[in-house]
């Protein structure tokens, strides 16, 4: 998977080399409920903060 490289600083592809990144990070895959993608965007985040425990500053995007 592209982030697992992007993280431990092995990928070469995207802006990798442009921003001089040299690895770090996180991310965290998770599977949610099919009625979780009936939720608009605007509500989503908010339901995946509070399910994971996350705080309101973290950053969740919205891929579903």
């Amino acid at each position: 998977m592209r982030q697992s490289r992007v993280i431990d600083g092995t990928d070469e592809g995207g802006i990798t080399s442009t921003v001089s990144w040299k690895g770090g990070g996180d991310y965290e895959m998770v599977h949610v409920s099919p009625r979780f993608g009936s939720q608009t965007p605007r509500h989503r985040a908010p339901a995946l903060k509070k399910k994971l425990g996350l705080s309101q500053a973290a950053d969740v995007r919205d891929a579903v």
